[in-house]
């Protein structure tokens, strides 16, 4: 089982989609679910910020996946109508550079 911790993951991988409707922030802390059921990967990641200069702090657990490293983003909206045409670009409000750790 791999446990994640993550404070902020920029890394790529596989599309999961999380709501995001308008990235000004509103009042009040964030949270997002997002229940992964593909294939053989299943889990459950938590999302949250306590406010908007925040790090995003994502955990959760995924069983399933092959041994070694994985990465993931978040896509600016949840709509897997389309596949992956309907999720949007990477949620990257701040136009950091971001990838796998050997892109830096």
């Amino acid at each position: 089982m791999l446990v994640l911790a993550v404070v902020l993951c920029l890394v790529a991988g596989s599309a999961i989609g999380v709501q995001h409707r308008d990235i000004h922030w509103k009042e009040g802390p964030k949270e997002a679910t997002c229940v992964i059921q593909h294939g053989y990967a299943k889990g459950c990641i938590k999302l949250s910020q306590s406010h908007a200069e925040a790090p995003l702090k994502m955990t959760g657990e995924i069983d399933g996946l092959s041994y070694g490293e994985h990465g993931m983003h978040v896509h600016e909206l949840g709509d897997l109508s389309k596949g992956c045409k309907s999720l949007g670009g990477h949620f990257n409000p701040y136009g950091k550079k971001h990838g796998a750790p050997t892109d830096m």
